[in-house]
């Protein structure tokens, strides 16, 4: 019936904090508001089996919470939930039992407690959970504590029944400044608005220098990835400027702003068009004066740094999204841009995906490169 239709609308509406966006085109919105939007879409339907993929992969912590907690509430009121999913802190709260896939196998199947304590799992790549990793870590400086521990809540509860340990002092070294002597990148006073009227960014100014690895971190819709196209050039200014080594780039093209600056958008299939992975690494060189053994040498480079070079005569529509973000990634690489934007790079990866990104960003950082991540993950931004 119409009432109940309008009802139920009104209520997810208000469950996912969509309520001020009921308006607005889905395809203006964030990539994480529109991933709310596909959740609500199938949460509403109230069906008795959901099957959900990744729902969470682009949100912010706050929301990513509120969203299991609408996933866990289906789950009390009967529906029968397949969860496939990364975040193993909410995997380990909400699951009944746990499946774990490796080379198109069951590896392991069981409760929480029987996969996260077995030893296959870490030997399998699995990230455990948050928890367990500092419960483990604490156990080692002689805490008597379980493992697995599956939640901060039991963490804790263990903490407070634990016999306290003496820890040596340890001295924070002191906060670096905000402003450097000589930034590579200047941006002053900016702000953008959408042609419907949104402002999604308002006075930001920064200045990040030459080798520096950034994290742009914030809620869904808070203007990160607005201000990242504002660095690369997809986006001009309303008002301020960017400036890279000194130079203005509101008079750039697109075109001249990529020769420095390289982006690897958050979804990879807006960014994949060739039908191999080594031509689609190539496909920027292509377009430059390079000599062909130059292009040939900084493919087999960018595919060896990002794990794709098993991959290099694979269609990447034949590969899992995952491994087409570290091909996305490995086109950019090649260019060897000054500046290399990430946006979500970790969305969608295992443990071992983790661990390559990590090593990247070192290597990255290493040749002097800036390198701007867009994150939700807090533990890698931690890095």
């Amino acid at each position: 019936p119409r009432d109940e239709m309008i009802a139920r609308v009104e209520r997810m509406l208000e469950l996912t904090k969509l309520g001020p966006l009921r308006d607005r085109n889905p395809f203006e919105l964030s990539g994480g508001q529109q991933q709310r939007v596909a959740l609500a879409s199938i949460l509403i339907m109230e069906q008795p089996i959901l099957v959900i993929d990744e729902p969470t992969s682009q949100l912010d912590p706050e929301t990513t919470e509120a969203m299991f907690e609408l996933i866990d509430s289906a789950r009390r009121q009967g529906s029968t939930v397949i969860l496939v999913e990364h975040k193993m802190e909410q995997v380990a709260e909400l699951s009944d039992r746990i499946v774990v896939m490796h080379n198109s196998e069951l590896a392991l199947v069981g409760t929480p407690d029987e996969v996260f304590s077995n030893p296959l799992c870490q030997e399998l790549g699995i990230r455990l959970p948050e928890s367990d990793y500092l419960a483990k870590a604490l156990i080692r400086q002689g805490l008597e504590l379980d493992s697995p521990t599956l939640s901060v809540e039991a963490l804790i509860a263990q903490l407070e029944r634990s016999s306290p340990i003496q820890a040596d002092a340890v001295a924070l070294p002191p906060i670096a400044p905000g402003k450097v002597d000589q930034p590579l990148i200047s941006v002053s006073d900016v702000k953008f608005s959408y042609p419907s009227g949104v402002e999604a960014v308002r006075g930001v100014s920064l200045q990040i220098a030459a080798g520096e690895s950034v994290g742009i971190i914030g809620q869904n819709g808070a203007g990160k990835t607005t201000l990242a196209k504002l660095l690369n050039g997809l986006l001009k200014p309303s008002v301020g400027t960017v400036e890279i080594a000194g130079e203005d780039t509101t008079s750039w093209t697109a075109a001249q702003t990529a020769r420095r600056v390289g982006y690897v958008f958050q979804n990879p299939d807006d960014q994949i068009f060739n039908k191999t992975v080594r031509d689609e690494i190539e496909y920027g060189l292509k377009r430059t004066d390079l000599p062909q053994d130059t292009r040939k040498q900084r493919v087999a480079e960018a595919m060896a740094l990002t794990g794709l070079t098993r991959f290099s005569e694979m269609n990447p529509y034949d590969l899992p999204a995952s491994i087409r973000k570290f091909i996305t990634i490995a086109s950019v690489i090649a260019m060897e841009t000054e500046i290399i934007i990430l946006d979500e790079p970790t969305a969608g990866q295992d443990l071992a995906g983790l661990n390559r990104l990590i090593n990247i960003l070192r290597v990255l950082k290493e040749r002097g490169r800036v390198v701007i991540t867009i994150t939700h993950d807090m533990e890698f931004v931690s890095f």
